[in-house]
C-alpha cells in the first residue's frame, strides 16, 4: 500500500520600510526647522549624538563630514524659507 505525505512550508520576509533623506532634518522628525538647527550645534559641540541617518541629512555640503560649513547652510535654509 502506498502512502502519499504532503508538507506545506510558510514563509515570512519582513523588510524595513525605505528610509527618506530630507536634507537638513538633523533630528528625524521629517520637517527641517529651528529644531534641526539646534540639534546640529549640540551635536558639534559634543553634547548630542546624532544617528547614521540624522549625519547623512545633516551633511548639507555633501562632502562626508558635519561641520559648522553644513549648520551655515542650515541657518541660510531656513532663512531663506
Amino acid at each position: 500500500e502506498a502512502t502519499t505525505t504532503t508538507t506545506t512550508t510558510t514563509t515570512t520576509t519582513t523588510t524595513d520600510p525605505p528610509v527618506t533623506e530630507l536634507q537638513g532634518d538633523a533630528n528625524g522628525d521629517g520637517v527641517v526647522g529651528v529644531l534641526d538647527v539646534i540639534v546640529l550645534q549640540k551635536y558639534l559641540l559634543g553634547k548630542e549624538r546624532m544617528d547614521k541617518q540624522a549625519v547623512l541629512c545633516a551633511d548639507l555640503t555633501e562632502d562626508g563630514y558635519v561641520n559648522a560649513f553644513d549648520l551655515a547652510v542650515l541657518k541660510r535654509m531656513l532663512l531663506n524659507a
